[in-house]
């Protein structure tokens, strides 16, 4: 996983160069903190990596949280339903 864990990761794939107006990017913070809160908890305090089914979930999470904050059209040049 060379682009990392996280909503911002998950930003990256699935919008791709698309721009994000300021307050979408706060948007994307509080996806991003509730992404990692999420981890944490699933984790809880083990002292081990998250598996890839664990990733998975969160991550389709934060991308349908990602895509719901899209204007339509952003949705659309995104490739998101």
């Amino acid at each position: 996983m060379s682009d990392g864990i996280g909503a911002f990761a998950v930003a990256k794939r699935v919008l791709g160069e698309l721009t994000l107006t300021v307050g979408q990017l706060t948007q994307l913070r509080a996806i991003d903190r509730k992404y990692q809160q999420a981890l944490f908890t699933l984790l809880n305090g083990a002292d081990r990596p998250p598996t890839s089914a664990e990733i998975a979930q969160l991550d389709e999470i934060a991308r349908r949280d990602i895509l719901d904050m899209l204007t339509p059209d952003q949705r659309m040049r995104s490739g998101g339903h």
